[in-house]
């Protein structure tokens, strides 16, 4: 049973792996399942059995990265509370480390996994308390993710011509004070 699991999570990781380099070269709507499954070295069934569609892949794999992301920060020390410029810088240089997949995501209108990006990691981190004082309703979530979500997409439009540091300064400015932590404020 355990070499079947390892079997599956190895599937699942050449699939994302696969879509990421094809996202490189093409764009999201010409890139088959059929390449996908070559490229991934796995079989059509393979690639249904976890998935329905690269937009699920995508999903899976955004998801996986920022877990990843929010378990380094929750790995810090916890009297080193994260602030919300080091949270935006972090999020903002892991996304310009896949400045061609962003731009194929924005030129491709697939802009909802950008957006599940920014939801997802404003709500993980809503739920551990680490920047945000207290849990926030889920319109605060959307307020917030919505907001950083649009600032990227400008970032990413306008060719990537601002600094990293400059966007999460911006975005760090705009998030409304009395959603962060009391000791965030001083």
């Amino acid at each position: 049973m355990r070499k079947a699991r390892q079997d599956s999570i190895n599937s699942k990781q050449y699939i994302m792996e696969a879509v990421t380099l094809l996202i490189e070269k093409q764009d999201i709507e010409d890139i088959t399942v059929t390449d996908i499954c070559k490229k991934a070295g796995v079989a059509r069934v393979t690639f249904y059995k976890y998935y329905t569609s690269i937009y699920d892949v995508m999903n899976a794999s955004v998801e996986k990265e920022l877990n990843s992301f929010i378990r380094h920060l929750s790995g810090k020390d916890q009297r080193e509370h994260l602030t919300l410029e080091l949270f935006t810088q972090l999020m903002t240089y892991k996304l310009s480390e896949r400045r061609l997949p962003l731009e194929r995501l924005v030129n491709s209108n697939a802009l909802s996994i950008l957006l599940d990006y920014f939801t997802y990691a404003v709500q993980s981190l809503s739920a551990s308390n680490m920047l945000f004082h207290n849990q926030l309703d889920r319109g605060s979530v959307l307020f917030a993710s919505g907001g950083m979500f649009n600032m990227v997409v400008e970032w990413i439009r306008d060719g990537f011509q601002e600094p990293v540091e400059t966007l999460a300064e911006r975005m760090a400015r705009v998030i409304p004070k009395d959603m962060l932590r009391a000791d965030e404020e001083t």
